[in-house]
């Protein structure tokens, strides 16, 4: 395997702090891209703080869509939403922002908090996104499926 700048990322302490191609993603440290191997066996290994990164599009031409399509997602957090007490008692009203990522067998994952509330609300979102079923993955137009970015904000007290 031949290491490109691209086909890797940055891990320190399971966050992303850059990219392989020096772009600073979170943080103030640029970084190195790895060498390429000129050998003949065509073979190198990447540092231990360098994970493979899949590409995660957009808007891919057949989107992923929760089980039962956008009403359902909105009956499921409803059901299960719960307004932590501490949160009622303060007060607390507004919404959190999620990011996240639908892998290509419909799973959740790399959830990331966009805009948070406290006393619990933005860890009850978070566990709503986790638990979550598994969707209906996108698709690119020759039928591959895909992982897609997606965002939810979910309200809290309004």
């Amino acid at each position: 395997m031949i290491v490109t700048p691209f086909d890797y990322e940055i891990r320190d302490s399971a966050r992303a702090v850059g990219s392989a191609a020096g772009t600073v993603v979170e943080g103030t440290r640029n970084v190195t891209p790895p060498k390429k191997n000129t050998s003949s066996d065509n073979n190198t290994t990447p540092p231990d703080n360098l994970v493979q990164v899949k590409d995660v599009f957009m808007n891919p031409p057949i989107p992923a869509e929760f089980p039962g399509g956008d009403e359902a997602l909105q009956t499921y957090i409803k059901h299960n939403k719960k307004y932590p007490k501490e949160a009622k008692t303060n007060n607390i009203k507004g919404y959190v922002h999620l990011f996240y990522i639908i892998e290509q067998d419909g799973s959740i994952g790399n959830i990331k908090v966009m805009k948070g509330l406290s006393d619990g609300c933005t860890e009850e979102a978070i566990r709503l996104v986790k638990e979550m079923p598994k969707w209906k993955p996108a698709y690119r137009s020759e039928g591959r499926p895909v992982r897609v970015r997606k965002s939810i904000k979910i309200d809290f007290g309004n």
